[in-house]
Formats: C-alpha cells, sequence, structure tokens
C-alpha cells in the first residue's frame, strides 16, 4: 500500500548512482581526460577543448577557444539549452535512474541508456555485458546476406541477434528493427556488440586487445593468412575460402608473441586495412613492426566486406586473387633483395 518512498531527483542522488565521468563519457563519446577534442558546443574547426579534473576531484569541460570553464551541469544547460532542473531530468532518463516523481519519458538522447561504471573515473571499457539474444528476423537475413553471410553460417562463428543487453548489470538496450544490434560471442564472458545502424556506441566490447577476432577458427597451419580489422571483414573472407583474424581495432597492435605464432603456422601472412588513412597508418606501422605485407581493395570502397556488397562474390574473389598474387610476387622480390 505504501511501497517505497520516491527518492528526490537532486545532484547528490543523481551522483550516488552515477559518476561524473559516467555523465561526461555519454554526453561526448569517446572523450579522454586531458586530450584535446572538438567542443560541442560550437563549431570548432580544430580540437580546442578538454576535461580535466580539479583540486575538488571534480571533472571540468575546458574550452580554449573561448575561455569557459564548465562543471557536467552547465555545460549540458548550454548544450541542450535547457534550465537547470530539466537538466537533472534529461541525466535522469538517460540513466533510468527513476527518481523524483516526474520523468521525461523520452528516448535517450544518446540512443541508448546511460552506462553506470562504479564511479571509476577513466574506465575504457565496461566489465561484464549480458545479452539475451533473439530467433533471426527477415531483416537480419537481409541485412548480413548482403554481404554473402547466411544465418547458418553466422551462427556457426557465434554471432547473435540480440534482443537486449545490459552493461554491469543496467538494461541499456531492447531490440527494435530500425536498430538491430548483434554479439560477436568470444567465450569466457567476452563479447562485442555490434549496431550497424547506430549513429553513436556502434561497438561496445569487454574484450581486450589480447582477445583476437576469428583466432579460434583458424587451422592448425595453412597457406594465407589474411589479418583484417573488423569481425565482419573476417566473416566474409572466411566464408570466399580465406582464413582471416582482426584485432578488435585497427590502432590495438597484436602482440609479437602472437605474430610469432601465426608466422611459424602460416607461410604468408598480409594485412587488408581500410583503404582510408587510417587504416593505411595502422597498416603501415603493422608492416613495419614485423614485416608484414599489405593490400587494400580499390577506392573508392574502403574495406572487403562493402566490396562483397557492391560488386557480388565473383568479383570479390577475383579481386583477391589478383591482390595475394600481386603481393606473393611483391613479397618474393623483398625475400630475394634481402640477401
Amino acid at each position: 500500500m505504501y511501497g517505497k518512498p520516491v527518492k528526490e531527483l537532486t545532484i547528490d542522488e543523481i551522483l550516488s548512482r552515477v559518476s561524473e565521468w559516467d555523465l561526461w563519457s555519454y554526453y561526448i563519446p569517446g572523450v579522454q581526460l586531458k586530450k584535446k577534442f572538438k567542443s560541442p558546443l560550437r563549431k570548432d574547426e580544430e580540437p580546442s577543448a578538454s576535461l580535466f579534473v580539479n583540486r575538488q576531484n571534480s571533472i571540468l569541460f575546458k574550452d580554449f577557444g573561448t575561455g569557459q570553464t564548465m562543471n557536467i551541469w552547465s555545460f549540458l544547460q548550454a548544450r541542450y539549452n535547457v534550465t537547470f532542473r530539466e537538466v537533472l531530468l534529461l541525466v535522469n532518463n538517460d540513466f533510468n535512474l527513476k527518481l523524483g516523481s516526474k520523468t521525461l519519458k523520452i528516448k535517450p538522447s544518446m540512443e541508448l541508456f546511460g552506462v553506470v561504471t562504479n564511479h571509476v573515473i577513466e574506465q575504457k571499457e565496461p566489465s561484464t555485458i549480458k545479452i539475451k539474444s533473439r530467433p533471426w528476423s527477415l531483416k537480419d537475413k537481409e541485412y548480413w546476406g548482403q554481404y554473402g553471410l547466411t544465418v547458418s553460417f553466422l551462427d556457426s562463428h557465434n554471432v547473435k541477434p540480440l534482443q537486449n543487453y545490459w552493461v554491469n548489470d543496467y538494461l541499456v538496450y531492447w531490440h527494435s528493427d530500425s536498430n538491430p544490434a548483434y554479439s560477436y560471442e568470444f567465450g569466457r564472458g567476452k563479447r562485442k556488440v555490434y549496431s550497424p545502424f547506430a549513429k553513436k556506441f556502434k561497438f561496445l566490447t569487454n574484450a581486450g586487445d589480447k582477445t583476437i577476432q576469428g583466432l579460434d577458427y583458424l587451422p592448425k597451419t595453412g597457406e594465407c593468412l589474411v589479418i583484417t580489422k573488423s569481425y565482419k571483414d573476417v566473416l566474409v573472407l572466411q566464408s570466399l575460402g580465406y582464413h582471416s583474424i582482426a584485432p578488435q581495432s585497427e590502432s590495438m597492435t597484436i602482440s609479437s608473441e602472437m605474430i610469432d605464432n601465426l608466422k611459424s603456422r602460416f607461410k604468408h601472412i598480409y594485412l587488408l586495412y581500410d583503404n582510408d588513412a587510417t587504416g593505411k597508418k595502422y597498416s603501415k606501422k603493422l608492416c613495419e613492426q614485423y614485416r608484414l605485407m599489405s593490400i587494400f581493395v580499390p577506392e573508392p570502397i574502403k574495406d572487403i566486406s562493402d566490396y562483397r556488397k557492391t560488386y557480388g562474390i565473383v568479383k570479390t574473389v577475383g579481386l583477391l586473387k589478383a591482390l595475394l598474387d600481386e603481393d606473393r610476387e611483391r613479397e618474393e622480390v623483398t625475400k630475394g633483395n634481402s640477401f
């Protein structure tokens, strides 16, 4: 009859449940302390804003272009052009805190509910991601079918369509046809959630750099191995008969121990990263570090998945054969010049 008393919607009540870092990292995705970024409050051609921790252990926003310094509450007021009370309601809604007697009851500002990370200021990845899968739908089959990937193939490579997922026991996603999500399962509770149509938070993972995507599907030995930059590319390559793996992102370096192991198992190893500035940068870095050879799909296509989607299986197989044959010739020349 009486129920639990409603907690007041105040800063103290919010911060007893959500850290300042949770708030900053939600409203400025990808932000890092003391690293400059473009201010979301104005047109900023060059990164001129950053976050820092003051003596009171509060995280503040500094815009070096305007000289402004703001806490999270004044920042949100400026960003959304709302009152202080409306900021509290916004945070209450975005983090699903259920404080106060009134809530906005609208879609979260950043597409998904905010994630609570137990007040750790610089937690780069969530510690737990729990999922509830659902049956494959026609729209799922249409999406993955663009890349030549069937449901049976996806099942055999531990890809699951999701109904819900939770981060650190907080529900942050529920399925909709316009925003499907899929889990790449790596075992031992490690997974990566992929939301292909999301404008933000396309990927969410609790797998570290030691979790190599596709590693469990490699044979003991082989002629050729392609290291690419995403699990979707791995799946496309494997569906075409090529052994493939990928780090968790292009910027992650594969350990020398892993490279040595792979070199002992495969005669030829190639890098197939995105054909853009970032992909070329990290491809060059790995090639120089481990004496590997790189290949790229032709512009304007960036990766092998989109090439398969755009040009179909026959042209994709032909392209890969041409790239690998050409690269083997370069590799042989390089080996010959090393003597």
